[in-house]
């Protein structure tokens, strides 16, 4: 049931979160706080609390199984689809408008 489900999702998040994204999520999603809160418990801003929080849910989302997934993978006989949804950019390089975008090296460009 749900309760076995939130008792994955904590298990799992305790083996790839940091101990801050996890003290983030908690009080966010266990404890109802607003980010303005978390911030003040965690003695950071609230723009360092967004940016855990949305980097915690994206790892989270690379290690837990999309919902209906291995039902609708059975019933087609096909295997478990791919957990890599496409974060696994390279740091540094990235796409922004359809362009893809790399680091550029050598300093400033002329």
């Amino acid at each position: 049931g749900a309760s076995e489900q939130a008792r994955r999702l904590w298990q799992v998040a305790a083996r790839v979160l940091s101990e801050e994204q996890q003290v983030a999520l908690w009080l966010r999603y266990s404890e109802n706080m607003a980010i303005k809160q978390i911030a003040a418990v965690l003695g950071r801003t609230q723009v360092a609390v967004r940016v855990s929080l949305f980097r915690a849910r994206a790892v989270l989302a690379e290690h837990l199984p999309r919902p209906g997934a291995e039902r609708l993978g059975r019933l087609a006989g096909e295997p478990k689809p791919p957990t890599d949804r496409g974060l696994g950019t390279p740091r540094g390089a990235g796409s922004k408008g359809g362009v893809t975008v790399a680091p550029v090296s050598g300093g400033v460009p002329c």
